[in-house]
Order: C-alpha cells, then structure tokens, then sequence
C-alpha cells in the first residue's frame, strides 16, 4: 500500500429528510434519556439523510448519516459526507455546536469518535460536537485511499491516480471544495452558525472556511497552524530538526537528563549514520527509520520526553524498545489519494525543487534523507491535478473571533506559523504552550484555553490554565493583544520505561498525528 513516510504526513444521492418516528432507524442507547433530541434541534434539509451508527458512546446519544454535496459547483456528480452529531446532556444546549476539522490531509474521524469525545469532552458541557470525513476520507465517498501494492512507486501512483480519477474528479479534491462541504453540512442541519475547531491541516481548513463562509462561523479555534501562505514543502526539514534541537536543549537544561544524555544530536548523527551503513536490529532499521520514528514521537509532548533516551539506547545498540515503538507508530494518511490531491495543488505548486534542496542544506546530512520534504515533488510528478489558484497561497485576513495556539515543540507546525497567522486574524488571541507539541488543545492546558474562548469568544481568555495540571506549573500572564506564553517543563525519562508506559506515549502521538 502506498504511504507518505512521517514528513507530513459518485453517483447522485438525494433523499427527503423525514420528522419524527418516520425518519430512518438508529442505533438505540437503551437510555430513554440518552435518545435523539430532535424537538430541540433545526429541521435538516434534504441534503442529510440519517443512517445507523456504527459507534455506540455510553454517555451520549449520537446521530450519524450522510450529507449530499455536489462534486464541483454545477457539477452533476455528487459526493457523500459522513457525519455525525454527538449531543450534550446539558438541559440548556447553544445553538452553536463545535464541528471538529481533522487534519493529515486524509484522516478520517468518524472512526476515531470515541477518541474525540474522551479527549474533547469538556465540551460538551453547553455544545454539541460535530464529526464529518473529508471528501474522500474514512466512509465519505468515493473513497480515496491507494491500496496498489506495486513495488514500483512510480507505478503504483500511476496506477492509483488512474483508478480514483474513473470516480471523481481529482482535482475538485482541495481545500475550497472542502470548504464548501464544511458550510455545506451547516446549510443540511440547519445551524445559523457554529464554531470551528481544526488541528494540523484543519487549520488551513478552517482558515478557508472563515474566508469563504464567514456568515456562518461564529468563531474559529486553529491549533498547530497551517498558514496557507508559507512554503510547507521547504519548511518539512528545517521545522522537523528543530524540534530535535529544542527537544535536546531542553533536556540539557534538565540536570538528571544531562547529565545521562550529554550529546543526543551528536548521538542521532552518528547512529542514523552507522545505521544506514548497516542497517540494525530484527527490523533491519536504516537510519532514515531512526529519524521517522523519532520524528513521529516529537508529535507528543511524552514522545519528546523519551526522546534522549531512545537515541542513547539506539547508540547502545538496544533496540526492543525503538522496535516496539517502530511497530506500532505508523506512518502516512489514510486516505493517501485526497492528501496528494491537495499537496500537489496548494503546496507543490508554489514552491520548487531547488529553494527545497536549498532549504535542506540547512539539515544534517545524517538526518537529511529523513526529514525532508523533496519526496512531494516524485509523488506530484505521477499526481497531475490542477494547480490551485494563487488566492491559496495567500494569508487570511479576517475579523471572526479566533483563538490561535501552538506547541513549543511541534516538529512540523512550529510556533511561527501560529504567529504569522495571529497578525492577519485581527480579532485573535494566541497561546504558546511551552510544554506542549503538536495538538496543543489535546492537553489539558489547552483544552481548558478552548473552552474558555467558546464560552465568550469576544472577551479576553484567561491565560492561566484553567483547573489542574499535574506536575506542570503555570505564570499568569497580564491580558494583552501580543501572544501569550504559557510556561510549563518536560520531565524526560532517563529509566527505561515500561511496556505500557512506552504503549501510551504511542498512542498519545498517534492521536496527534490525526
């Protein structure tokens, strides 16, 4: 199956929507209290038509379904967005909900529903949380994963290309036919306005929809930020190794840690250079794999923390915990078709081989070939859409109530792009949380930072965190217009960590690659 490696990772359908105990079947929760609460939502259009869930949550009730969009405007060929509505239990509910915008580009929520609702709970204290896949992700369709399995990556892209092109118009796949499906599923529920909540590439998502439809966005919270004007593709390399610096600096400033790890760069260069000499352990990991992996835990705050320790170990020739990290991490977007389409049109295009080879001298050699972002130009040459228009690499200028946030060490989204799109968002408010990574908002500093804007998005967020954080301590930080930092401390692990420990911070990272 094709994958992108860890440096970023139709036929028509109209139904009639139905009222009351004519509409189609659900999954029951078994607890009256728990059921549809359909007398106090908008009648959906036509547009949604409501089918069984194959997710059951304990706490509430959930709504899952179909929205029909159009392909393309005009366009006869139509789409279908899964989506789902999970319902607070508050007596009084805001007619605003929160719809989640994933990231990747290709990753799929629906599936993962219990995941967001046990990390973003808290919000469904007042709102109701709002699921949808992508076109193309997850059960959306036509679905576009690519399952070709040539050895020939030339092959295998063409061949993919071919086969999803006979099901959709590939190039209708970008950020502002996105956009539309957004506003799209608002229009079929009936919603005046809603908040969006993106992560990752669920910024730059976001960003369009409050460009393109700002009538119904209520507010706007982007979190590891996508600006739609920085050159993505040259800034893969330079953002992943800085994070490793950061990472390595922070554990020299840490005495237990330096004083056990007194040169993890020097250690990562050598090794990853030994490595790709000789490739090591069962797994055979080059050091391109050393540098992948390592790469795909800076995305969590407890994957920096064990940072020093993997490379010493993997200096030390003790692999069994690299190799169980390297089974279970994953690498890639689910739905690899739609994240090509997307990158080889609002990203590619904009930028060029030479100012990305250029951009990578900046790299250590021995950390090059696993960090940078050259290998979008091989995959776009055999993923022919049409290049966006130039509005796509310009900043969004808006006055829709944002909250703006970013993780220290995020090793593909840095605090940079936060800040750049704090400057053109001029009712925002930006948070910089110094322990924190990529999904800053996963935590629980963050999350609490989010809640606080929804409940007035107009008015100043606190900038203390807002409940307990273990084992993190926090400054308050005088209300301002300038960007907010947030201080808090890693604790690196300088013991080898259990199964299940090294299990969790996986899992943690994983879930923030969504």
């Amino acid at each position: 199956m094709l994958r992108v490696g860890p440096a970023l990772a139709a036929s028509a359908f109209l139904v009639v929507a139905c009222s009351g105990k004519e509409r189609p079947p659900y999954v029951p929760s078994g607890d009256p209290a728990l059921e549809i609460p359909y007398e106090r939502l908008p009648e959906p259009a036509a547009t949604f038509e409501e089918q069984d869930c194959d997710v059951e949550l304990d706490d509430y009730a959930v709504q899952c379904g179909f929205v029909t969009v159009p392909e393309a405007p005009g366009s006869e060929r139509q789409m279908k967005l899964a989506v789902m509505r999970i319902f607070s239990n508050a007596k009084e509910v805001a007619s605003d909900p929160v719809i989640y915008l994933n990231g990747g580009p290709g990753g799929p929520s629906l599936g993962d529903a219990e995941f967001y609702v046990s990390t973003f709970e808290p919000l469904l204290e007042v709102r109701d949380l709002i699921l949808f896949d992508q076109r193309g992700t997850g059960d959306s369709r036509p679905e576009l994963s690519c399952t070709e399995t040539q050895d020939d990556l030339e092959e295998a892209l063409d061949g993919c290309f071919e086969r999803l092109s006979s099901k959709t118009d590939l190039s209708a796949t970008d950020s502002v036919s996105n956009a539309r499906d957004v506003d799209g599923v608002r229009a079929s529920f009936g919603y005046e306005q809603w908040n969006l909540f993106g992560i990752s590439y669920g910024t730059r998502l976001g960003l369009t929809v409050a460009r393109d439809y700002p009538a119904g966005v209520r507010s706007l919270i982007v979190d590891s930020v996508v600006p739609l004007e920085i050159d993505l593709i040259a800034g893969i390399g330079q953002n992943g190794q800085n994070a490793f610096e950061l990472a390595f600096s922070a554990c020299l400033a840490d005495a237990e840690c330096a004083e056990k790890y007194p040169d993890s760069i020097g250690q990562l260069r050598t090794t990853a250079a030994q490595w790709d000499a000789e490739p090591a352990g069962d797994l055979e990991l080059g050091g391109k794999d050393l540098v992948n992996v390592l790469f795909s835990l800076a995305y969590s705050p407890r994957g920096i923390e064990i940072l020093p320790f993997l490379v010493d170990e993997a200096a030390a020739g003790k692999l069994a915990g690299l190799e169980r990290v390297f089974g279970q991490i994953g690498t890639g977007s689910d739905a690899f078709g739609m994240h090509l389409s997307l990158h080889c049109a609002e990203e590619v295009p904009f930028t060029d081989e030479a100012i990305v080879v250029g951009a990578d001298e900046a790299i250590f050699p021995e950390l090059r070939e696993g960090l940078s972002g050259r290998t979008y130009f091989e995959y776009c040459a055999h993923w022919p859409v049409e290049k966006a228009p130039g509005s796509e690499n310009s900043a969004v200028v808006s006055a829709i109530p944002s909250l703006v946030l970013s993780g220290e060490f995020d090793p593909v989204t840095p605090p940079a792009n936060a800040a750049m799109v704090h400057a053109s968002l001029s009712n925002s408010q930006y948070f910089n949380l110094e322990n924190e990574s990529h999904g800053a908002s996963v935590g629980e500093c963050g999350l609490s930072l989010v809640q606080a804007f929804l409940d007035a998005p107009n008015e100043i967020v606190p900038s203390t965190c807002l409940g307990d954080v273990p084992d993190l301590e926090f400054r308050s930080i005088a209300p301002s217009s300038a960007a907010h930092t947030i201080e808090g401390k890693l604790r690196f692990v300088t013991t080898a960590p259990s199964a299940d420990r090294l299990d969790a911070i996986v899992r943690d990272a994983v879930a923030r690659r969504r």
